[in-house]
């Protein structure tokens, strides 16, 4: 779903050309461009951030073939992917509206109405099913915290569980209304979520495993302090961000 969608965020903005855009420097203080600069380091490592789930999904896959072998082709293939639909996306978008393209590109797209429309169906139905795969071990949590403390202990396994995943699903639901501020949540998150598991962590685990020596070393220290530097900028950024936005919040709007 996210390449068929990008695939039309793509097209679209292509389609749509650059006459009459403005490349220049966003309107706002300096301080505005800084710290949204310093935000979308965070979005950009939000978009590599699956390695968080990849526990849980190999946990369930069936060997053979080796689930560490089934897991790293998934990697160099999620990588490839994510990269050939994601990158032509902010180049195009960014060529067809410039200085002033949303967050989401598919907000500043308006033409055809009937494929925009499409794309947002696409992007609700990767939502639902990507939402389930994250949140699959809070709820394996929440439930075997149920289970050992007898709550509800006349209910059946399987309507709990309907009932607890549902109420979840509802109130995650509502706070994400309430909190529109998505493009700098979603940096925050990449900064102080992401970054670490997929970035510093893996680097950290290795050199405390495989204890390498000369080049293998350095790159893996260059990748924490790195890492470490631009989502620290990242978190800080998203925080000044969401906080200036704040400012002129309404419910639901």
């Amino acid at each position: 779903m996210s390449v068929m969608y990008s695939m039309i965020a793509f097209i679209a903005s292509a389609v749509k050309g650059h006459s009459g855009v403005s490349y220049g420097k966003r309107s706002g203080s300096a301080a505005d461009r800084t710290f949204g600069t310093f935000n979308s380091l965070g979005t950009v490592m939000f978009a590599f951030g699956g390695q968080v789930v990849m526990p849980e999904i190999q946990a369930t896959l069936s060997v053979p073939p080796p689930a560490v072998q089934s897991m790293m082709n998934s990697v160099y293939f999620a990588y490839v992917v994510v990269t050939f639909a994601y990158f032509p996306v902010a180049t195009a978008g960014y060529a067809a509206y410039g200085n002033e393209v949303n967050a989401d590109v598919l907000l500043s797209v308006s033409q055809p109405p009937a494929l925009i429309a499409v794309a947002n169906f696409m992007v609700l139905v990767h939502i639902a099913a990507s939402y389930q795969v994250f949140a699959q071990p809070v709820f394996e949590n929440i439930e075997t915290l149920m289970t050992k403390n007898q709550v509800w202990p006349s209910m059946q396994p399987r309507l709990m569980r309907a009932v607890v995943r549902s109420l979840y699903v509802v109130m995650t639901t509502f706070v994400a209304i309430c909190i529109p501020f998505f493009a700098d949540l979603m940096g925050l998150i990449g900064a102080a979520g992401f970054t670490p598991m997929t970035f510093i962590l893996p680097c950290v685990f290795w050199l405390k495993a495989k204890q390498p020596q000369g080049i293998t070393f350095w790159i893996n220290i260059t990748i924490i302090v790195v890492f470490s530097v631009g989502g620290l900028l990242a978190a800080i950024g998203s925080i000044r961000q969401i906080a200036m936005h704040a400012r002129t919040y309404d419910l639901f709007h």
